[in-house]
């Protein structure tokens, strides 16, 4: 599949969406929202349902994101996550795992169970980024990883290229959510 604008304006926006959420800023909702568009259409082509799914799932996580992080008097503090929040976030990625591999191997998808597995966990990774969870960048360097690979078996460089230097992005944003946490900042969502 060769690169397309598409391909290039998707990340652009996944870029600067990143760069944004390390800084805390909530500008990165709105980029996020295009980058996702952008990906949508791209991923239809290379057959990667899950992540065709999944771009949905994060604009509407990123409505709600811009909305928790610019609500007036709400500056959202970065928390860390409960033992159960991690047993929770388990059962719901293998549940989503399981459930999105099954649906995805009875079609022409491409690399259905990795694609399931991806989708699991960038979606509690989304939620948990909603929240401000510091660990959230954790559980985004994992699904990164794995990530890199499946769009490489698709022929999207520019995106696996996008990915690694998310992995980057997101030691970055744990570094700097770690500090702002243990310095008890909550950082104004308004921000640039």
């Amino acid at each position: 599949m060769p690169t397309s604008s598409i391909e290039i304006t998707g990340v652009a926006f996944g870029l600067a969406c990143v760069a944004l959420t390390a800084r805390q800023s909530v500008w990165c909702w709105p980029a996020g929202i295009v980058n996702a568009i952008c990906f949508a259409v791209m991923f239809v082509g290379a057959r990667l349902y899950a992540d065709v799914a999944m771009q949905g799932v994060y604009i509407v996580l990123s409505i709600y994101g811009w909305y928790s992080w610019s609500r007036p008097k709400a500056e959202l503090p970065v928390i860390r996550f409960s033992p159960r929040g991690w047993w929770m976030s388990a059962a719901f990625f293998a549940a989503g795992a399981a459930l999105i591999g099954l649906v995805l191997s009875r079609t022409d998808a491409a690399l259905p169970w990795a694609n399931a597995g991806t989708a699991s966990a960038s979606l509690i990774a989304q939620w948990m980024m909603t929240r401000k969870v510091l660990e959230s960048w954790i559980v985004w360097i994992v699904a990164d990883v794995v990530m890199i690979g499946v769009y490489l078996h698709q022929s999207l460089y520019f995106t696996s290229g996008l990915y690694v230097v998310f992995i980057g992005l997101c030691i970055a944003g744990f570094i700097g959510w770690k500090k702002s946490m243990s310095l008890g900042l909550a950082i104004a969502p308004a921000t640039a």
